[in-house]
């Protein structure tokens, strides 16, 4: 196996489908972020997965948190914030570029 800190990440929707889904329908929901909007991906650890979320443009942006498979199964309070700040930051990204899209 892999030493942690080389593995790879992988899509989120292969890893943990219905956390992905979770992630996805929660911004969706709220802030009208769509799938095609954040690239969802995930390393996997012994004891959970480090959840990676890209969004902007080009994907620049990245928000990272690594939550144990207790929490991701209970959906615990602390994953449900990670995904609302990540939500809300992705929202103001995308105004931003948005409006830098169209300046003249």
């Amino acid at each position: 196996m892999a030493d942690q800190t080389t593995q790879k990440a992988k899509s989120l929707r292969v890893i943990a489908p219905q956390l992905y889904k979770d992630i996805i329908n929660a911004m969706t929901a709220k802030h009208n972020i769509h799938s095609y909007d954040i690239q969802a991906t995930a390393i996997e650890k012994k004891d959970g997965l480090t959840i990676i979320l890209r969004f902007g443009e080009e994907f620049a942006h990245t928000q990272e948190a690594f939550f144990t498979h207790e929490t991701i199964k209970d959906r615990g309070e602390e994953l449900n914030q990670f995904i609302q700040e990540t939500a809300d930051i992705c929202k103001d990204v995308m105004v931003k570029d948005y409006f830098k899209m169209m300046k003249p």
